[in-house]
């Protein structure tokens, strides 16, 4: 051949070139091919790339599903799966900020949480493509037995995370509200046995929290480490392998029931929602359901297979979701830390006589060391005293403690000493007029920018007057700023409290609601020990 490709050189460049036209034509082809069936595989001729966000647990699972099966049975679709936490992709559709296409949290819940708060809501496409029941854990022959959830929540040593953070740790009261409410249980009584479980969490998950950037210890850390039992689910347990076991109380439990839901906005959402069909196909797929099996979640509900986990449980259902969320929020407020920034007005009308042996100060350094004295050790407390031009020209306030944990160590003491001689100080530093806004506005982005999403966050203000800086924020703009800059992932409430009749309560109600906060008047001096504690009680819930 090659002597007749130089015969034919010289004979002709006409045949040279067809030649070697033929032979590009060929390798266009060819290469045409391969990166058709490379690329994109068999039938499919484009791709469209679609963003998914899947719960941590569940996404290696959706991974390995989408790579099993061929793009043209799952839509010639591309889908980018990212293992994100579900709190974490709720607060950017609440935000509008890195928004996926899809998403599978591990609860409806979280729907439910989004579609509350969101201004535009999200469509569920396929209500459930994996289940696992919630458990609890621990290490061989460690499991704790456990009639009821009641029980669980009672149980010393047990941990369950956070519940602001965790569908599965909101499980436990949930399913503990659902037995009262199916036995007939009084609810005030029921609330009374579970506050002793509620403050343990408080203060395990104020541990945890000093490790673990969002509260809740991973499952294995906590059975590794020897602390008692974990309220995990069935998938974790299956996961960490052979040396733990898991149980459900006789009534049941709740499921993670892992929704496939439609989260693109506009006109990507027709898209978004038949990309969203194909993907629960691809999950009801042969290779789909191994891919979950083998992860350790259930499919259509059936117990996993080889006798791996707890097997067939009742499911738990809540006959009144308003006395559910109801016990959920009563437990938040036992339960989560508190971090608060203590305002104290010190201008000069709170040296007026309150009765006949205490000013206004007087009363109000009273009532701060009686509500003092209700936060337990793992609160995180701060105190600053405000009244015009405090701590120089146009700054209303001034910082007497920085925001700490009331049981740490600082300079000679404890913090819990240091806020209660700053409470001791506040008559000295009264007079002048009351610097309301720019304080109010000074610490909430103070809290802001310090967030603790292990706790309560809230600014306290305790005033008997209304704004009197000339050079302030005016009031519409306080609550602009408060509703701008207000994060529903990261909510800081202000709780306000009057005290007398000289306060401004109509203003303080204004300010308290543009946070989701609370506002109290104590209209008899007398009275304001009382009103700060009730404030304090209720943590701005």
């Amino acid at each position: 051949m090659a002597g007749g490709r130089h015969q034919a050189a010289n004979n002709s460049g006409g045949v040279l070139r067809y030649a070697a036209l033929a032979v590009i034509a060929i390798v266009v082809v060819v290469a045409g091919i391969v990166v058709f069936q490379v690329v994109r595989g068999s039938g499919c001729s484009s791709t469209t790339a679609v963003t998914v966000d899947v719960d941590a647990a569940l996404a290696p699972a959706v991974q390995q599903a989408v790579a099993a099966v061929p793009a043209a049975d799952r839509g010639c679709t591309e889908f980018q799966v990212k293992a994100r936490e579900s709190a974490t992709t709720m607060n950017a559709l609440l935000h509008g900020i890195d928004i996926p296409q899809l998403w599978i949290p591990e609860s409806t819940r979280w729907v439910t949480k989004v579609n509350q708060a969101a201004d535009l809501p999200v469509d569920i496409d396929t209500p459930s493509v994996a289940t696992s029941p919630v458990v609890v854990a621990a290490a061989t022959g460690a499991v704790p037995a456990a009639r009821t959830w009641t029980d669980v929540l009672r149980t010393p040593g047990i941990r369950l995370g956070n519940p602001q953070a965790s569908a599965v740790a909101e499980a436990p009261i949930l399913a503990a509200a659902a037995e009262q409410q199916a036995s007939g249980t009084d609810q005030t009584a029921a609330e009374q046995a579970m506050v002793a479980a509620a403050q343990t969490q408080s203060m395990q998950l104020s541990a945890d929290a000093q490790t673990v950037s969002d509260g809740a210890a991973e499952p294995e850390d906590i059975l590794h480490s020897g602390e008692g039992p974990a309220v995990v689910t069935e998938q974790q347990v299956v996961q960490l392998g052979r040396g733990y076991q898991a149980a459900v109380p006789d009534a049941g439990t709740v499921m993670m029931d892992y929704p496939l839901v439609v989260t693109a906005r506009g006109d990507a959402k027709v898209d978004a929602a038949e990309s969203a069909a194909d993907l629960a196909a691809v999950l009801d797929s042969d290779a789909g359901r191994d891919a979950l099996t083998s992860a350790g979640f259930r499919v259509d509900g059936a117990p996993l297979p080889g006798g791996a986990g707890v097997g067939g449980v009742p499911v738990l259902t809540i006959p009144d979701p308003a006395a559910a969320e109801a016990a959920l929020k009563k437990w938040n407020v036992l339960a989560v830390p508190v971090r608060s920034l203590v305002l104290f007005d010190v201008s000069g009308s709170m040296s007026y006589v309150a009765d006949e042996e205490n000013s206004r100060m007087q009363l109000t350094q009273k009532a701060a060391r009686i509500g003092e004295s209700l936060f337990p050790d793992n609160t995180q407390l701060g105190v600053w005293a405000f009244s015009l031009n405090l701590d120089g020209p146009q700054r209303d306030y001034k910082e007497l403690v920085p925001i700490e944990r009331l049981d740490a160590q600082t300079g000679a003491g404890t913090q819990r000493e240091a806020v209660s001689a700053a409470v001791d100080e506040l008559g000295g530093l009264v007079g002048g007029g009351t610097g309301l806004y720019d304080t109010i506005s000074a610490a909430y982005r103070q809290v802001q920018s310090t967030y603790d999403p292990n706790a309560v966050n809230s600014v306290i203000v305790l005033t008997d007057g209304e704004n009197e800086d000339p050079v302030s924020l005016t009031k519409e703009q306080l609550l602009q700023q408060l509703r701008q800059e207000s994060d529903p992932a990261r909510p800081v409430l202000i709780i306000t409290i009057g005290i007398t009749d000289d306060a401004d309560a109509e203003v303080l109600q204004e300010i308290s609601a543009a946070t989701g906060g609370s506002s109290y008047l104590a209209r008899d001096p007398a009275d304001i020990p009382q009103v700060f504690a009730q404030a304090i009680a209720q943590r701005g819930k």
